[in-house]
């Protein structure tokens, strides 16, 4: 799916375990973030300013964590690592590649770096940069105090991310008993996700993937081809439970729409009623919404 910086996305195939996040996917966590959990994948993983995991972290590639982040645990990439300044790694650092940290980082443990190791010290760059374009504003040369500017954005660098991808928006968390997320929620298939979810948005679990805890919402709820929740199932607006999917817990929504063949294992509260669909009906509930928009010239269209 295409990046979008307020959706919880959780790649197809991710596994939450006990104690980590194994993921077939470069991992992104945006600014202050909060996952009580390790992380481990075979691809990059990226972290915004002030971001806190709880456990080891183990990457196959690259990995990055921005000023002022924290991890509680081991700390493990095959590639180059960066760690802005201030970033504090409680356990040891092993980097199969370079080594480039900002200002004041700490690593409590020790580190191994197999390529080159730069130690950055921005601020007297920063500093000379201020003073430099001060002098040219007194002098009264603004224009090329705006082409500084343009350059310096221009040169930022832009980190590419890969089709697959877990991303966290910005101060959201990932908890094993509580998880808020400020925005969307996203399960792709055959995943195993942990935790009871406090969602902004919208929430969609795709086909075969199972949330074992609660999951509420501000928005419209899908549950996807056999997904399952084994939990509160809750939103303010509507509910759609596909076919075969489950529900092991009471579902509170202002409409629920459900196919047949699909279960819950508690109470259905719905003020608006509760809705039986099939694949025939929905089809023709899409002929219906083209014939309205006059992409369908006639009935007999419609009906065929």
């Amino acid at each position: 799916m295409p990046f979008d910086k307020r959706s919880l996305v959780i790649p197809d195939g991710t596994r939450f375990e006990e104690h980590t996040i194994v993921a077939p996917a470069d991992i992104v966590l945006g600014n202050h973030t909060r996952v009580e959990f390790g992380l481990r994948t075979e691809a990059r993983i990226f972290g915004g300013e002030n971001v806190r995991v709880t456990g080891a972290v183990s990457s196959g590639a690259e990995l990055r964590f921005d000023n002022f982040s924290a991890v509680t645990g081991d700390v493990e990439a095959k590639g180059n690592v960066f760690l802005g300044e201030r970033t504090r790694v409680e356990g040891k650092l092993v980097v199969g590649g370079d080594l480039d940290v900002g200002d004041d980082v700490a690593i409590t443990k020790g580190f191994e770096a197999k390529g080159w190791i730069n130690i950055r010290s921005p601020v007297p760059i920063v500093m000379y940069l201020f003073l430099y374009l001060m002098e040219l504003l007194r002098m009264g040369r603004s224009e090329e105090v705006d082409k500084i500017l343009k350059d310096l954005e221009d040169a930022r660098e832009q980190i590419q991310i890969g089709e697959k991808f877990l991303y966290l928006p910005d101060r959201s968390s990932l908890g094993l008993q509580h998880s808020t997320i400020h925005g969307n929620f996203f399960v792709g298939k055959d995943c195993r996700i942990l935790g009871n979810y406090n969602v902004k948005g919208n929430a969609t679990v795709g086909p075969g993937s199972k949330v074992y805890g609660a999951l509420r919402a501000q928005g419209t709820v899908k549950l996807l081809g056999a997904a399952e929740v084994q939990g509160t199932l809750e939103t303010l607006g509507k509910i759609v439970i596909g076919e075969g999917c489950r529900v092991l817990g009471n579902v509170r929504a202002l409409e629920v729409e459900m196919f047949p063949s699909s279960v819950v294992d508690g109470k259905i509260v719905a003020p608006n009623g509760v809705k039986f669909t099939t694949r025939e009906s929905i089809a023709m509930d899409e002929k219906m919404e083209r014939y309205e928009a006059g992409m369908v010239d006639n009935i007999v269209d419609l009906l065929g």
